[in-house]
């Protein structure tokens, strides 16, 4: 995807004074796309930034219970705060 949108890029461009830029993304740390990343791109560069996992198994459980809500009329607390750490030990 990442060099299809680098393709776009140069074809809106066609004079040639298209230069290519950074892409940067945010990932979870252990997401699996990072070997296929770093089998693509040669020149990759990961910079790993760490937050106190308090705040955002937190952050990402009330994230997920605001969407569980968009389409539930009730939505139990705990078992998105149960799933969302069990998802959190998995990775």
């Amino acid at each position: 995807m990442l060099q299809f949108l680098q393709w776009q890029k140069r074809q809106r461009n066609p004079e040639g004074t298209w230069s290519p830029q950074r892409w940067v993304l945010s990932l979870r740390r252990t997401s699996a796309i990072w070997t296929c990343l770093r089998a693509q791109f040669a020149d990759l560069h990961i910079v790993h930034m760490h937050r106190d996992p308090r705040t955002t198994i937190a952050s990402g459980a009330s994230l997920n219970a605001t969407l569980h809500a968009m389409h539930a009329d009730t939505v139990d607390l705990n078992r998105v705060a149960r799933q969302w750490l069990q998802r959190m030990v998995d990775e």
